[in-house]
C-alpha cells in the first residue's frame, strides 16, 4: 500500500489556493471606427475618436495596447470613394504621413514623410519610396508585433515607424487624433476608414476575499484526503 507523500498533499493544497487567491486581469477591447471618406493633396486631415467613460462599462480605462487599421489609396492622378481614378501615373507614396495622438498628448508616427506637420510626426524622413503605380485600396493594420514596413504601401499587418507601446499605461479616456497627410500636390491620398482598437486592463491580478481563499484551502485538503483513501 502506498500513501500520498506530504509533497503531493502540499501541492494539492497549493493548487486549491492558487485557484482562488487571484482573479484574472480584467481586459477589454474598445473599438472606434470612422468610415467618412476624406482625400488630401498637399494637405492634411485629423480624424477624432472620442472615448467616453460609458464605453468602458465601469472598468479600467488604462491602456494596455493599441492597434490601428487604415483603408486607403494613394493615386497618381485622382481619387474617389471607390478608389483611384484617371491614369496610373506615379502616386509618390513617399508623400504619405500617418500618425496617432493620445488624449494625453503622446504622438506615435505610423508612416513618415518630410512634410511640415512635425507636430504630429516624430521624425523627418520618408517611410516609402517615390516610384510605383497606383496603390489602390490598401488595408494596413499597424501593430507593434507586425512585420517591418517595406518601401511601398501594402495590405497586411505591419509595425509602425514609432511604437504603439508608448501609449501603454496612459488613460484611454478622451479624444484620440489620427493624422493623415499628403505633403505634395497632384497625386492625392484617399482614406476610406480608420479603425482604432484600444485594449484596456487593470494591469494586475485582483485579490479575492479571504472566505474564498479558505474555500481554496478546503478544496486542496479534500483533494489530499481523497488521494489517501484511493491509495488504501
Amino acid at each position: 500500500m502506498q500513501f500520498p507523500t506530504i509533497r503531493k498533499i502540499r501541492s494539492a493544497v497549493l493548487m486549491g489556493l492558487l485557484a482562488v487567491a487571484v482573479s484574472p486581469v480584467n481586459a477589454m477591447v474598445i473599438t472606434k471606427t470612422d468610415s467618412v471618406f476624406v482625400s488630401n493633396d498637399n494637405s492634411f486631415t485629423i480624424k477624432l475618436f472620442d472615448f467616453l467613460l460609458a464605453d468602458f462599462g465601469g472598468g479600467s480605462t488604462t491602456v494596455s495596447s493599441v492597434t490601428v487599421t487604415v483603408d486607403y489609396s494613394k493615386c497618381g492622378s485622382g481619387v474617389g470613394t471607390g478608389g483611384c481614378t484617371g491614369g496610373p501615373g506615379n502616386p509618390f507614396a513617399n508623400e504619405i504621413g500617418f500618425a496617432l495622438r493620445s488624449p494625453g498628448g503622446t504622438n506615435v508616427s505610423l508612416i513618415e514623410n518630410n512634410g511640415d506637420n512635425e507636430d504630429y510626426e516624430t521624425g523627418n524622413f520618408e517611410t516609402f519610396a517615390s516610384g510605383g503605380s497606383n496603390f489602390d485600396r490598401i488595408v494596413t493594420t499597424f501593430d507593434d508585433a507586425g512585420a517591418a514596413l517595406g518601401s511601398a504601401p501594402a495590405s497586411g499587418v505591419f509595425a509602425p515607424e514609432g511604437s504603439l507601446g508608448d501609449f501603454a499605461g496612459e488613460s484611454a479616456l478622451g479624444v484620440w487624433e489620427f493624422f493623415i497627410e499628403d505633403d505634395v500636390g497632384l497625386d492625392p491620398i484617399g482614406v476610406y476608414s480608420v479603425r482604432l482598437d484600444v485594449t484596456v486592463s487593470d494591469g494586475a491580478p485582483v485579490p479575492v476575499p479571504a472566505p474564498l481563499v479558505l474555500m481554496g484551502l478546503g478544496l486542496g485538503l479534500l483533494a489530499g484526503a481523497r488521494g489517501i483513501r484511493a491509495a488504501r
